[in-house]
C-alpha cells in the first residue's frame, strides 16, 4: 500500500474508533446505574464487551500498541463481569471511564502522528488488582496524557479462585503474541481443546483490500465444519505484495494434510496467500510447529515461510473506502463459536447471530461522506441560485417590452420550473448536511457525572429534543460552547447538597438539555434548578473592574451580559474548572460567529436558563433588501418580524434613547444611517425615480421605513430609507480584512452583479446597546429634558 492508502485507513480507524469511545461513554454511565445491583443488564455488558474488542482488533491499523493492551486488559475485566465472576463495583466504573479518556488521548496520537507521552500501565495495573482480588480505590479518572492515577490498594479477602485457574493447562507451544491478545473466554476454549486432545492450527492469512471481508468470513465459515475458530487476530505483518494479514487459531481432530486439501478446494482463496501451521498436536511432547503453505496454483509459488512472532503483531482489518462500518462488518462476518459447554448468560447463538445479520444490514444503507464535498455541492448550489438570480433580473427587464412578449412568457415559465427543481436540491443537500443534535448531546453525560463526582454533588442531566437537526458545521463548533455552559451550571449553579436541603429542594439537582426548532432557527436551553445568578454581584464586578460606571443605569440583561466579557469572573475560587473568567467569552464568541444569540434568564434560588438560538444552516438564506442613501443591503429574513412606515411624531426619548411606540410593545430604534456614518446625498444618477425629489433630509424623514428584527426576547427597529423585496442569496465571508467589522455577517452578489453587505443582527442589537449606554453617559454629565419628549 501508498502512504495515501495508509492515511485513509488511518483516517477510518480514527474515526470509527471515536464513535467507538463516544458509545462506550453512554454504555457505561448506563452500566454504573448496575453498581451493587445482582440484577445485572446482561445485554448492556455484552455490548460494552464488544466495542472493547472491536478498539482491540482494529487497534494495530495504526500501530496503536498502547491502546492495543488498554484494549485486551479491559476485555479480561469485561469477560469476568460477564460470566458473574465479579460484581460491578464504582472503582470498576471509574477505571472503565479512566480506560475510556486514555484509549481517546492515544486516538490523538495516532491522528497526530507524534508520541504525545499517553500512558496505560497505570490503569492495566489497577485491572490487575482488580483480578487478583484486591480491591483498589481509584480516584476521579483524569485523562492526563502523563499523569498516573493515584491508587491505593486495600488488603481484602481473596476470592475463590474460579474453576478456569484451577485447571490452567500449560500451552508452551502458543505464540505469546498470541495468548496476550486472547480474551479469557478465548483462553477457556483452548484450554478446554487442549485437554480434550485437539490439535490447535493456525493459519495465517494475507489478502488484498478488496473484498477481504468475504474472505474472512468464507475461511471462518469452512474451518467451523472441520472443527472450531478460537480466535481471530489481525497482524501487522504481511506479506509483499498484499495489504493485510489475518491470523486465526482454531481447533481440529483432523491431519494437516486433510485441512491442507480442503483449504486448495476454495476457489475464493485463489488470489490470495494462506499458510497453515500447526501449534499443538497432543500425540507429541513437543509441538512441532510445522508450516505447510498453501498457495493456490492460479498464482506464482511462494517459498515455505515460517510465520515469525512479534510482540506487536496485529492490524485491524478496516478497507479503505467502503461505505459500511468497519466494527458492523466484522460482526457479521464472525459467526458465534459453539462452545462446548454453554455458559451462563452468554448471548444466544441465534439471537447474535440475528443481531449481526440486523447491524450488517442497517450499516449498509449509510455512506462516509467528507464535510468538504457537501461544502463543494452547496456552493455549486449557491452559484446556480445567482444564476436563477440573473435570469430572473433578465424576465423583469423583459416586463414592459410588448414585441417580446412571447420571449417573456417563455422565459418566466422556464424560470419557475428552473427555480422549483433548484429549491428541491438545495433542500437536498441541506438535508445532507442536516445531523441530530443528539450526536452532540450524547456527550454530555459523561461530563456531567465527572464534574459531579469532582465537587460532590449529585447532579442529574435531562435530554431533551435529541432528534432536532441541525447543519453539521454548526454541531461541531457548539460542542466547547455547550460545555462551558453545562460546567458553569455545575460549579456556580447547582448548590451543595447542605445549601439544596436549607431551601427545600431535592438533594440530586437537575440540568436538562433541550433542542427545538423555531422557525429556521434552532434554540438550545440550559437550565439548572440551582441558586440563580446573582445579579448585584455581577454589577459589583462590573463596577470594579470598570465595565460600568457607579450609579449607571442598566437592565438586569445587560448586567447578565457582562459575565461574556473575557476575563470576567465572581467566583472567589479558582478552580481548575472556574474561576479564570475563561469560558464564557468563548461562549458568545462562536455564537456570535455562527450568527447566533445567547441570552439569559435567572432567578434567585430558583434557577438559570441560558437560551442559545442558532441559525439551521449558514449557507444559502432568504433576506429582506434595503435601501440606505442609495446603499443597498440584506437584512436575514428569519430575523425580521414585521415591517411598517414611520411617522416621525410618534418617536420618543425615553432615557436617552429614541423608541415608539408598538401596539404594546416600546419599540428602540436604530438610525442605519448614523450608525453606519453615511452622510445624506443630495442626488444620484441611478436613483430609480421612485427615489426622486426625496433627497432632502425634511423628506427623507418622510419615506422611512422600520424594519422589526429580533433574536429571542430582543427586539429593535432599524430605520431605513426603503424596502426593496425578498431574495434567496448565498451567503459569502468578508474575508480575513474585514471579518471582524462590526454590524456585518457577510456579502452576496444580486442577479444584476451588484456585491451587497448582509446586516449581522446580533451586531446591530449589541450596537443599540453600546449606543444607549454612551448617551447614558453624557446625559449623566449633562442636564436633561423631560423623558418622553418629542423630536
Amino acid at each position: 500500500m501508498n502512504q495515501q492508502d495508509i492515511d485513509e485507513l488511518t483516517e477510518v480507524f480514527v474515526e470509527e474508533s471515536q464513535e467507538i469511545v463516544e458509545n462506550l461513554n453512554k454504555d457505561v454511565l448506563e452500566l454504573e446505574k448496575y453498581v451493587g445491583d445482582p440484577a445485572l443488564n446482561r445485554e448492556l455488558l455484552n455490548n460494552i464487551f464488544r466495542y472493547v474488542h472491536t478498539l482491540k482488533g482494529n487497534s494495530g491499523l495504526a500501530g496503536a500498541d498502547k491502546l492495543r493492551d488498554l484494549a485486551h486488559k479491559l476485555e479480561s475485566l469485561l469477560d469476568r463481569l460477564r460470566k458473574e465472576k465479579l460484581e460491578v463495583t464504582s472503582a470498576m466504573v471509574d477505571i472503565l471511564f479512566a480506560g475510556i479518556d486514555r484509549i481517546s488521548s492515544i486516538l490523538q496520537e495516532v491522528v497526530s502522528g507524534t508520541d504525545q507521552g499517553v500512558v496505560v500501565d497505570d490503569i492495566i495495573q489497577n485491572v490487575e488488582m482488580i483480578l487478583s482480588g484486591k480491591a483498589v480505590d481509584v480516584h476521579p479518572p483524569v485523562p492526563s496524557k502523563s499523569i498516573k492515577s493515584e491508587v491505593n490498594v486495600i488488603n481484602a479477602p481473596q476470592p475463590v479462585p474460579s474453576s478456569h485457574f484451577k485447571a490452567h493447562v500449560e500451552m508452551p507451544s502458543i505464540p505469546a503474541d498470541i495468548q496476550r491478545v486472547l480474551t479469557e473466554y478465548e483462553e477457556t476454549r483452548l484450554q478446554e481443546n487442549i485437554a480434550r486432545q485437539q490439535k490447535i492450527y493456525e493459519a495465517v492469512l494475507n489478502l488484498f483490500m478488496e473484498g477481504f471481508d468475504q474472505v474472512v468470513m468464507a475461511v471462518i465459515q469452512h474451518i467451523n465444519l472441520f472443527g472450531e475458530v478460537i480466535a481471530k487476530v489481525p497482524s501487522s505483518k504481511t506479506l509483499p505484495g498484499y495489504d493485510l494479514q489475518v491470523r486465526i487459531i482454531f481447533a481440529s481432530s483432523h491431519s494437516m494434510t486433510q485441512l491442507s486439501d480442503s483449504f486448495h478446494a476454495l476457489e475464493i482463496l485463489a488470489d490470495q496467500s494462506v499458510s497453515l501451521k500447526l501449534l499443538h498436536d497432543p500425540g507429541t511432547t513437543v509441538s512441532p510447529a510445522i508450516t505447510n503453505l498453501i498457495v493456490p496454483p492460479v498464482r506464482q509459488f511462494i517459498p515455505e515461510l515460517e510465520v515469525e512472532e512479534s510482540e506487536s503483531d496485529e492490524q485491524p482489518v478496516v478497507p479503505p473506502k467502503r461505505s459500511t462500518p468497519l466494527p458492523m462488518r466484522m460482526k457479521a462476518a464472525e459467526p458465534e463459536r459453539a462452545p462446548a459447554k454453554p455458559l451462563k448468560n452468554e448471548l444466544s447463538e441465534g439471537g447474535a447471530k440475528q443481531a449481526a445479520a440486523k447491524e450488517f444490514a442497517e450499516s449498509g444503507n449509510t455512506v462516509r461522506v467528507d464535510i468538504k464535498k457537501l461544502d463543494n455541492l452547496m456552493n455549486i448550489v449557491g452559484e446556480l441560485v445567482l444564476s436563477k438570480a440573473r435570469y430572473l433580473q433578465f424576465e423583469s427587464e423583459l416586463e414592459g417590452l410588448s414585441e417580446l412578449k412571447a420571449l417573456r412568457d417563455n422565459l418566466k415559465k422556464n424560470n419557475k420550473s428552473t427555480s422549483k427543481k433548484l429549491e428541491d436540491l438545495r433542500e437536498a443537500i441541506l438535508q445532507v448536511r442536516m445531523v441530530q443534535i443528539g450526536t452532540l448531546f450524547k456527550r454530555y453525560p459523561r461530563i456531567v457525572r465527572d464534574e459531579a463526582k469532582k465537587h460532590g454533588k449529585q447532579i442529574r442531566l435531562v435530554l431533551e429534543g435529541e432528534e432536532t437537526e441541525l447543519d453539521k458545521a454548526v454541531v461541531d463548533e457548539m460542542g466547547d460552547p455547550l460545555i462551558h455552559l453545562i460546567r458553569n451550571s455545575i460549579d456556580h449553579g447547582i448548590e451543595d447538597l447542605e445549601t439544596r436541603k436549607k431551601y427545600g429542594k431535592p438533594e440530586t439537582g437537575t440540568i436538562k438539555l433541550r433542542a427545538y426548532q423555531e422557525g429556521s432557527y434552532i434554540v438550545i436551553e440550559i437550565q439548572d434548578d440551582g441558586a440563580g445568578i446573582d445579579v448585584k454581584r455581577v454589577k459589583e464586578k462590573a463596577i470594579e473592574v470598570g465595565l460600568m460606571e457607579k450609579g449607571a443605569k442598566l437592565s438586569q440583561n445587560d448586567i447578565l451580559n457582562f459575565i461574556f466579557h473575557p476575563g470576567f469572573s465572581t467566583a472567589k475560587i479558582v478552580t481548575d474548572t472556574s474561576g479564570r473568567g475563561v469560558g464564557m467569552d468563548v461562549v458568545k464568541l462562536t455564537i456570535s460567529r455562527l450568527k447566533g444569540i445567547i441570552d439569559i434568564q435567572t432567578i434567585p434560588h430558583v434557577g438559570t436558563k441560558f437560551i442559545v438560538k442558532l441559525p439551521l444552516t449558514l449557507a444559502i438564506i432568504q433576506v429582506l433588501l434595503i435601501k440606505i442613501n442609495y446603499h443597498t443591503y440584506a437584512i436575514p429574513l428569519s430575523s425580521v418580524t414585521e415591517s411598517f412606515k414611520l411617522n416621525p411624531e410618534k418617536i420618543e426619548i425615553i432615557d436617552g434613547q429614541e423608541v415608539t411606540q408598538l401596539r404594546n410593545l416600546v419599540l428602540p430604534l436604530l438610525r442605519l444611517k448614523e450608525a453606519f456614518g453615511l452622510q445624506q446625498e443630495k442626488s444620484n444618477p441611478a436613483v430609480s425615480p421612485l427615489n426622486s425629489g426625496n433627497g432632502g433630509n425634511g423628506s427623507s424623514q418622510e419615506r422611512s421605513f422600520v424594519v422589526v428584527i429580533g433574536l429571542a426576547e430582543k427586539k429593535i427597529g432599524v430605520i431605513v430609507d426603503e424596502l426593496l423585496g425578498q431574495q434567496e442569496i448565498v451567503i459569502k465571508p468578508l474575508g480575513r480584512y474585514l471579518v471582524n467589522t462590526p454590524g456585518f455577517a457577510g456579502a452576496t452578489t444580486l442577479g444584476d452583479g451588484r456585491i451587497v453587505l448582509i446586516l449581522d443582527v446580533v451586531g446591530l442589537i449589541e450596537s443599540l446597546n453600546t449606543q444607549r449606554t454612551g448617551k447614558r453617559k453624557i446625559q449623566e454629565k449633562t442636564p436633561s429634558k423631560n423623558p418622553g419628549q418629542k423630536v
